[in-house]
């Protein structure tokens, strides 16, 4: 899922935080849709989602719309 990788490319100043491989796979893999199922995924957690969950989480539902 190129959007959440492009998401994390370009805005990973300003979130403070690079996500890993692993947590792209995890993410484009499994589509979390709240903030249970993001921190339960590999290489995820509470402080990642607390820095960029929402918006991600966010891209994730927009793209699902699609």
């Amino acid at each position: 899922m190129s959007i959440i990788r492009n998401y994390i490319l370009k805005n990973s100043v300003d979130i403070g935080v690079l996500i890993s491989k692993k947590a792209q796979v995890s993410l484009a893999t499994y589509k979390p849709l709240s903030k249970d199922e993001f921190i339960k995924l590999d290489g995820l957690g509470e402080k990642i989602c607390d820095r960029c969950g929402t918006k991600l989480i966010s891209l994730i539902e927009s793209y699902l719309e699609h």
